[in-house]
């Protein structure tokens, strides 16, 4: 015996006239009650299931769903929403005007609707924690700054950039190594990636926070990119730190290359320290400006006299 589940035709918002068609979404059982004609919903669209908006132009039951078949992310209530009038009249501008579905639908609900409130939902396969260590990794730019300060021959103040350095490296390669190589699942990327990757060719629907096949592909797909980037990341740092190292120490020992930066050069040029010229400062321009005019006179006159 087969259950029957519910299949909604869909208008997106992303979707373009040479492509525009009410397109087909699995309805949770969750919201089967919420999805209605007319309703405002978010959907994932195009390869990268991105979030976007879309109107529910039909609800039909079927005794089978199709296979990878996406499911509705959303669906909002029914304070505003279209109703078998509005969606006539959507239907009538799209072939009278030359436009797309959900932008006639738009034209008949009150502005400022779709901002009333942003959904987000993090990348299958990422978690806060992995949200929070991208938001650090500075040991290349103190590794950079502690070599130009030994060239520079700043010796004595070399701790002050080698101190947050060491914090910044062992946290850095020690949060990395747990990424990379813990067998938790929950923790460790590979370890994800093959739970993932078992869970999906078993044919399961479900795995973790992915609610259908093609949430667990983007865990299998997102886990070994991760995974991937993570080690090159890791191993690139490493790289920098231990040239810095090399260049630092031979700095110590008084062995600095050659300084490949330009000389100091005393700028020509006067511009007042704000965005409008004070009087003092004006009356200073002038001075600069008929000193350069001045400068400019023997050059000319030698140039005229040949």
């Amino acid at each position: 015996m087969h259950t029957m589940v519910y299949i909604a035709k869909v208008a997106v918002s992303a979707a373009v006239v040479s492509i525009d068609k009410a397109y087909d979404y699995r309805v949770p059982p969750a919201m089967e009650q919420e999805a209605r004609r007319g309703r405002r919903c978010m959907v994932p669209f195009g390869r990268g299931n991105k979030l976007t908006e879309g109107v529910i132009v039909e609800v039909a039951q079927q005794p089978e769903c199709p296979p990878r078949l996406k499911a509705l992310a959303h669906v909002f209530g029914e304070t505003i929403s279209l109703d078998e009038e509005g969606l006539a009249l959507a239907g009538y501008i799209r072939q009278r005007y030359f436009c797309t579905f959900f932008e006639a639908a738009n034209l008949l609900i009150p502005p400022g609707v779709w901002s009333q409130k942003t959904y987000y939902r993090l990348a299958a396969g990422l978690d806060e924690g992995e949200l929070e260590k991208r938001c650090g990794g500075d040991g290349d730019a103190l590794a950079v700054c502690l070599a130009i300060a030994a060239q520079k021959g700043r010796i004595k103040y070399l701790w002050i950039i080698a101190l947050p350095l060491a914090f910044d490296v062992v946290v850095t390669v020690t949060g990395s190594w747990m990424k990379i190589f813990s067998s938790d699942p929950k923790v460790g990327y590979w370890a994800n990636y093959s739970a993932a990757k078992k869970a999906l060719d078993s044919g399961a629907e479900k795995f973790g926070t992915a609610k259908s096949p093609a949430e667990i592909e983007a865990v299998v797909r997102n886990t070994f990119v991760q995974g991937t980037l993570s080690v090159l990341f890791v191993v690139l740092t490493l790289i920098v730190v231990v040239a810095a190292l090399i260049v630092t120490i031979r700095a110590i020992n008084g062995k600095r290359g050659r300084d490949h930066e330009d000389p100091f050069v005393e700028s020509a040029f006067y511009a007042p320290a704000g965005l409008v010229a004070t009087p003092a400062e004006r009356a200073l321009e002038k001075e600069w400006s008929d000193y350069r005019s001045r400068a400019k006179e023997p050059a000319s006159a030698g140039a005229s006299e040949r």
